[in-house]
């Protein structure tokens, strides 16, 4: 297994991300659930629908109880962040933020 420091020089790429959130906040904590994700042969694609699942019961949690509903919106982010990690890792994405390879 790669460490965090050769996960974040595949994964990460320095121009990646304009939003200072993202960049301070998010990915220095998704690499490490990247890493994880790598590690139990989790593909990007199941990464994708894992967010899509945490990202409705969200949505479905907030209009009830906006604090757990709002901390399940900010995890589906955090695997936003993560599925395309997973990407770049395994070569499923040409690019960050590009297409599946044909």
């Amino acid at each position: 297994m790669k460490s965090v420091r050769e996960l974040r020089s595949i994964c990460q790429p320095p121009d990646l991300d304009m939003c200072l959130f993202r960049r301070f906040v998010i990915r220095p904590v998704s690499i490490h659930l990247t890493r994880c994700f790598i590690a139990a042969g989790i593909g990007a694609d199941t990464v994708s629908v894992i967010k899509g699942v945490i990202a409705v019961a969200g949505a479905a949690l907030f209009g009830l109880s906006p604090l757990p509903g709002a901390l399940l919106l900010q995890f589906s982010f955090l695997l936003d962040a993560c599925d395309g990690e997973v990407a770049r890792f395994t070569g499923s994405c040409s690019r960050a933020r590009g297409f599946p390879q044909g």
